[in-house]
């Protein structure tokens, strides 16, 4: 008798049936009950248009004036700060440069003149509060339409500040604005720099000339501080001292309208939109009239270029005292304007 397994009336289960077997001994859970809702048969939402859907405002929407608003206030929100130019070395703050303008010497007689004539308007000076701020990058990269709008506020909008530290304000007007590209180099309007009076002779005078020709499209406000006697923070000696020199040469400018110094005639002569030029000159042994005295003779200077379209107003300003700025801190919480001495009456364009 032969043996077949085949012949065998039982088996091994497969894997199948003995997992089908286990569950089906396993209890099974209580039925949920059906709290939600039946749904309804409204499909009307799914088949809605997208583009008919209401949206919020588009900025590109907007008229241009309000756009050109909107970036402005973006641009007030991001002030920038110095640079650590050296760990050892403190770190330059900015803050608003406040100056007024220098008062000629009076007399008895003078005072007797004013009370017969009527005295004409004190001219304005420039805003010393304009900002020095940067827009965010990420405006100018969200659309090609808002960065041709936006890029040139920060330019036209900003006073770019040059002051004497480590040297003087020429050599760091230069750095900043070599690099720059044409059109923002024509879109700056406004500029206050520091310059020594030797800033005027020798390699200087080409790096002198060389800003004036980048600023010459759109300039139109000039603040310059001039130190007549050496030194980066104050004169060192007098301008009697620098008798015979190149440059006491280069500042001596009283015997107008001819010779003019290379300075004038090849870098301020370039400023075909400038406006008004505040003259600040910080000398040991000139007073308040020579100051006077001085900038009157660059204004005839620049005003008998016959190719000017538009007459240059030089004004001789001075630093305001820190007793005048606390009282036009106080004059403006009380309402008041928001300048002291000289500023109060001139105002600010």
């Amino acid at each position: 008798m032969v043996f077949r397994p085949s012949s065998l009336w039982w088996s091994f289960p497969s894997k199948a049936e003995e997992t089908e077997s286990k569950a089906s001994m396993m209890p099974r859970p209580a039925a949920v009950p059906d709290i939600l809702p039946p749904a309804t048969a409204d499909t009307s939402s799914d088949t809605e248009d997208e583009s008919e859907r209401p949206r919020g405002p588009n900025l590109l929407d907007l008229p241009l004036e309000i756009r050109l608003q909107i970036y402005h206030w973006l641009l007030l929100l991001g002030p920038l700060k110095h640079a650590q130019l050296a760990p050892w070395y403190p770190t330059p703050t900015y803050s608003a440069y406040y100056v007024g303008l220098v008062q000629p010497s009076r007399s008895d007689s003078d005072d007797e003149a004013e009370s017969s004539i009527s005295t004409p308007p004190a001219p304005k000076l420039l805003c010393p509060d304009r900002p020095v701020c940067g827009l965010p990058t990420a405006l100018l990269r969200a659309s090609k339409q808002i960065y041709e709008e936006a890029r040139e506020i920060p330019f036209s909008e900003n006073e770019f500040v040059f002051v004497n530290w480590f040297s003087s304000g020429l050599w760091a007007a230069r750095a900043f604005t070599r690099p720059l590209a044409q059109w923002q180099k024509d879109a700056t309007r406004y500029i206050r720099i520091e310059l020594l009076a030797r800033d005027f002779t020798g390699a200087g005078l080409q790096e002198w000339v060389a800003l004036c020709e980048a600023w010459s499209v759109n300039l139109r406000g000039l603040r310059i501080k001039i130190l007549i006697g050496g030194g980066i923070i104050e004169p060192a000696v007098s301008f009697a001292e620098l008798n015979g020199t190149p440059e006491s040469d280069a500042v001596n400018i009283f015997c107008d309208p001819e010779p003019r110094p290379a300075w004038i005639r090849e870098g301020l002569d370039k400023l075909r939109s400038i406006s008004t030029i505040e003259v600040e000159l910080a000398s040991l042994d000139w007073d308040g009239d020579k100051k006077i005295q001085w900038c009157a003779a660059l204004e005839r200077m620049l005003d008998a270029d016959a190719d000017r379209q538009q007459k240059v107003k030089v004004l001789c300003v001075s630093k305001l005292p820190t007793a005048a700025l606390d009282a036009a801190c106080m004059c403006s919480s009380l309402g008041g304007v928001a300048h002291s001495g000289s500023a109060h009456k001139n105002g600010r364009v």
